[in-house]
């Protein structure tokens, strides 16, 4: 019993140690993410992109997006952004975003 109790305290200061990092600042929230390409992945309700030009284009699965591209999703909706196929990004209802290019980085 005395075993038992000795490992209660490590492994109760283990889980609040991984239930405390899963806590953060919410990743890329409000920060700006890089990437060397990016794609409109999945978009659920109204979601809206336009180009350079400010000419809409179909909000569809696999759009690329380029610098100078603007996505932004209405009430209810949410869009999915994959960054060099290896990180996804989901914006929520009433979100913009704007695509710069800033050296090889997007």
């Amino acid at each position: 019993m005395k075993n038992r109790k000795m490992y209660r305290v490590p492994a109760l200061l283990l889980g609040l140690c991984l239930l405390l990092s899963g806590c953060g600042g919410g990743g890329e929230s409000g920060k700006e993410a890089t990437a060397t390409s990016m794609r409109l992945r999945k978009t659920e309700g109204e979601v809206q992109v336009n180009d350079d030009q400010d000419k809409s284009l179909e909000a569809k699965a696999d759009l690329a997006l380029y610098s100078g591209y603007g996505v932004a999703t209405e009430k209810e909706s949410y869009g999915w952004v994959e960054l060099d196929s290896v990180k996804l990004i989901k914006m929520d209802e009433l979100s913009r975003i704007g695509i710069e290019k800033e050296g090889g980085d997007l």
